[in-house]
């Protein structure tokens, strides 16, 4: 069975907040993720929970991060 990750997009308003809230519901160590490109390592598998099998995530309150995140940022990580 695939892992779930859900994160609520009202707890972070920056992308640095939602690399500290994506580690902390896929429980990876503080400080794993801190960039897009990092971010994409972690997401592609074999980090923590994650294999290349994949995982499914579930993103609360999602239109609230786009606004706050804005438009280039928000697509780069859907």
């Amino acid at each position: 069975m695939r892992p779930l990750f859900e994160i609520d997009g009202t707890k972070f308003s920056d992308l640095d907040g939602f690399y500290r809230e994506f580690e902390r519901v896929s429980a990876m160590d503080a400080s794993t993720i801190r960039s897009f490109d990092s971010f994409n390592d972690v997401v592609s598998g074999g980090f923590g929970q994650i294999t290349e099998d994949g995982f499914t995530f579930l993103w609360n309150n999602s239109a609230v991060s786009r606004r706050r995140l804005g438009e280039a940022s928000y697509w780069q990580i859907v």
